[in-house]
């Protein structure tokens, strides 16, 4: 390959990723950031650095949601007799091993949470359903044979504000 034409390739491949970075004299950076109370922004993920699985772009946020989602059904399970100790601090051992959250960030409200849940893809008939564990490997499924358990709001949000989470 002649370096005219590796220059010429990465100028046209330059402008074309500015076409979508680019929109009406501002620059979108694809920066997710999140603005705290005193006005700072602290960064959080890029919209463009995704993985790709299953077919599906999955950001980093989404991979956090999900590791804190799992070590909050292991909670659930404990506090519900279902989950063992052992394999709730085999999850939190394993998420924390990959440097992945095991909670919600910082004073995250417990109200907030529970009406974001009420939108996910397990919810049934207005209930939230939970991936419960009885042991590492094993899911616990309900009397229908469902995967999916319903867990009283009282409880989630009991396990959700438990300082040691």
């Amino acid at each position: 390959m002649r370096d005219t034409n590796a220059r010429v390739s990465v100028v046209h491949d330059d402008i074309e990723r500015q076409k979508r970075y680019v929109r009406d004299g501002w620059n979108m950076s694809g920066d997710l950031c999140r603005r705290d109370e005193d006005g700072y922004f602290t960064f959080e993920a890029r919209t463009d650095d995704m993985i790709l699985t299953g077919g599906n772009n999955v950001s980093r946020l989404e991979g956090e949601a999900v590791a804190c989602g799992m070590a909050l059904e292991a909670q659930l399970g404990r506090a519900l007799g279902i989950t063992g100790p052992n394999a709730v601090d085999a999850i939190i051992e394993t998420l924390t091993a990959y440097q992945l959250p095991t909670s919600p960030p910082g004073q995250t409200d417990a109200g907030r949470l529970l009406e974001i849940m009420r939108h996910d893809k397990k919810v049934r008939d207005a209930s939230v359903r939970f991936a419960l564990l009885e042991s590492v490997g094993k899911m616990r499924r309900d009397p229908t044979g469902a995967w999916t358990t319903s867990v009283e709001e009282k409880v989630v949000r009991s396990v959700l504000e438990t300082p040691e989470r």
